[in-house]
């Protein structure tokens, strides 16, 4: 349990983290070029940060589930 909590504050940490301006800049660089190019790029949602928050939120717990699923099925045929 650990282990899934931690690869989520993980994953909310990258998503999060790019409110920074340099990495605005980062982003931009990989997605075109220009700051606002990389703000899109991160939020490509609808714009506003808490949505792009959330939309970092969603996949963390997706990636979790499919973590967890790998987990099982492991286990499962290691029998």
């Amino acid at each position: 349990l650990l282990t899934y909590f931690l690869i989520v504050v993980i994953c909310a940490f990258f998503f999060v983290r790019p409110i920074d301006p340099s990495s605005y800049q980062m982003y931009g660089f990989f997605a075109g070029g220009s700051f606002e190019e990389g703000i899109s790029y991160l939020w490509y949602t609808g714009g506003t940060w808490f949505e792009g928050f959330f939309d970092g939120v969603i996949f963390c717990f997706v990636l979790v589930i499919f973590f967890h699923f790998l987990n099982m099925l492991y286990k499962h045929f290691k029998k």
